[in-house]
C-alpha cells in the first residue's frame, strides 16, 4: 500500500508539466463537455471549488476539481490520467476542504454571469486586485513622465501640512489621482518626498536602489471624507544622479508594486466592513485596534507577520516573482523554501528567521497568490469585456430565453452541440 501511495503521489506532482492556475478553466471546460444526463445531476457530475492540502509537503492552495461518481478529474493530472483518479486515492494524498459545489449547468452560468472562470465564492482567502486597476495605475505612472521633472535635493520644497514635495512628485500625484477617478475608485493619493539627506538617491547608494528605486515607503491611511488615502513617499535625487541610467519600466514597476501592496490593505478594509455590516470608518478603527492586524511593539518582525501584512507581502512577492519567472518556475522556486534569497521573498524569510509557523503562513499565501495571479496573466486581457458580448447563441438562449429557464421551470438542459469553449490562451485550439 505504501508503494502504491507513493506512485499515486508521483502522478499528482505534475504541476511542472502544465500551466498553473488553470484548474478553474479546466473545470469550466469539462462542464461544457458534460453529457445531457450529467448537466444538472450532482450525483453524476460536480465541480468542486475549495482548498487542497498536500499531506506530504503541507502545501495548501485554492483549487478546483471535477468529480464524476467515485472518480476525480484534476487539471494537474489530466495529461497522464485523462480518465480520472479514484477519489479514495485522491483523498489519501490531499486533505480536501470543499467550499462550493456546482453542477455543470451552474458552472457555465457562473462563468457567463461573472465574466471569469472562478473562483467565485472563496476568492477572499487571499486578497486579489482587479487587473485593470493594477495596470491602470502602472500606466498612469508611465504616462506622467514625472522623472523628467525637477526632483533633486535642491528642488525639495515645503508644501502643506509640513510635508515636502518636488515638481516630479506633484506630477505623479496628479496622474495617479486622475487615473483613480477614471477607474471609478474612491481612492486618493498623497505623495511626498523625504527631506532626510541620508536617503538621497545617488550612484553609490548604500541601499542598492540606484537608479530605479525611488521609493521611500508607502502606507494605506484608511477612509477619510469619502476617500481612501494611499500615501507614498519618494527619495530625492543627488546632483550627480544620471537620469539616462534610469530604466523607466523598472522605475514604474517598483512604484506600482508599492501601490499594489497598499491596495491590498484597501481591499481588506472594504471586505471587513462588508462582512461585519459596519461603516468603513468603523471597520478602520477596529482594524487599528486589533493586535492580530496591527503590531503595537514597533518591531519590523512583528509588523510583517500581522494577518493583513502576510496577505499584502504575499501579493507583492508573487507579483515580483511572476515579473521575472514563468508561473511554473516561480512555484518551483518557492517549493524549495530556500530557492531564492533575493527580492521580497528573501527579505521576508530573513526577517522571520527560523519561525516555521510564520513561514508556513506566508508560504501558503504566496503559493496561492502565484496561482491566482498566473491565472490572471493567462486570461485574454479582453476576456471579461467580451465574455457577455460574444456569447454563443446556444448559451445565450440557455441563459435568457430557454423554455427551461430558471424563472420558468426546474432548470435548464444542455443545449445540443454547445460551442462554449474555455481553453486558456496558448493551449491547442485556444
Amino acid at each position: 500500500m505504501k508503494l502504491l501511495l507513493e506512485q499515486w503521489r508521483e502522478y499528482l506532482k505534475e504541476q511542472e508539466t502544465i500551466a498553473v492556475g488553470q484548474c478553474y478553466p479546466f473545470a469550466v471546460e469539462m462542464s461544457n463537455k458534460s453529457s445531457e444526463s450529467e448537466f444538472t445531476d450532482l450525483d453524476k457530475f460536480k465541480v468542486v471549488h475549495g482548498r487542497v492540502t498536500d499531506k506530504f509537503s503541507g502545501e495548501s492552495v485554492l483549487h478546483a476539481w471535477v468529480e464524476k461518481g467515485d472518480m476525480v478529474f484534476d487539471a494537474q493530472t489530466s495529461h497522464t490520467k485523462p480518465n480520472g483518479i479514484p477519489k479514495a486515492y485522491y483523498e489519501k494524498i490531499y486533505e480536501l476542504d470543499p467550499h462550493a459545489v456546482y453542477t455543470a449547468e451552474e458552472t457555465i452560468l457562473k462563468c457567463m454571469k461573472t465574466g471569469h472562470k472562478g473562483p467565485w465564492n472563496h476568492i477572499n482567502e487571499v486578497t486579489t486586485l482587479e487587473p485593470e486597476v493594477k495596470q491602470g495605475f502602472r500606466q498612469a505612472i508611465i504616462d506622467s513622465n514625472f522623472w523628467n521633472l525637477p526632483h533633486e535635493e535642491g528642488d525639495v520644497e515645503l508644501g502643506t501640512d509640513d510635508e515636502f514635495s518636488t515638481p516630479a512628485v506633484d506630477a505623479l500625484m496628479d496622474a495617479l489621482n486622475m487615473r483613480a477617478e477614471e477607474l471609478n475608485t474612491d481612492l486618493h493619493f498623497i505623495l511626498t518626498v523625504t527631506d532626510e539627506e541620508e536617503y538621497t538617491l545617488a550612484p553609490n547608494d548604500e541601499y542598492g536602489g540606484y537608479p530605479n528605486n525611488w521609493m521611500m515607503r508607502g502606507q494605506y491611511r484608511g477612509p477619510h471624507k469619502g476617500k481612501h488615502i494611499i500615501w507614498l513617499e519618494l527619495r530625492p535625487l543627488s546632483e550627480d544622479f544620471n537620469i539616462d541610467d534610469v530604466d523607466i519600466s523598472k522605475l514604474a514597476k517598483k512604484i506600482s508594486l508599492t501601490i499594489n501592496h497598499e491596495l491590498v490593505h484597501y481591499k481588506q478594509l472594504k471586505k471587513q466592513a462588508q462582512s461585519k455590516g459596519i461603516s468603513e470608518e468603523d471597520a478602520w478603527e477596529e482594524m487599528l485596534a486589533d493586535p492580530r492586524q496591527f503590531s503595537k511593539s514597533g518591531k519590523y518582525s512583528d509588523y510583517i507577520t500581522r494577518h493583513i501584512e502576510v496577505d499584502a507581502f504575499a501579493h507583492e512577492a508573487a507579483e515580483q516573482l511572476l515579473d521575472k519567472y514563468s508561473p511554473d518556475e516561480a512555484l518551483s522556486i518557492i517549493r524549495k523554501k530556500n530557492g531564492t534569497t533575493d527580492g521580497i521573498v528573501g527579505d521576508y524569510i530573513a526577517t522571520i528567521g527560523g519561525n516555521s509557523a510564520e513561514i508556513r503562513k506566508f508560504w501558503t499565501k504566496l503559493y496561492t497568490q502565484i496561482q491566482q495571479q498566473s491565472q490572471e496573466l493567462s486570461e485574454d486581457s479582453d476576456f471579461q469585456k467580451n465574455m457577455k458580448k460574444n456569447l454563443p447563441k446556444e448559451l445565450d438562449f440557455l441563459l435568457n430565453k430557454g423554455k427551461n429557464n430558471k424563472k420558468e421551470g426546474e432548470g435548464v438542459t444542455n443545449p445540443p452541440n454547445p460551442k462554449f469553449d474555455s481553453k486558456p490562451p496558448g493551449a491547442s485550439g485556444g
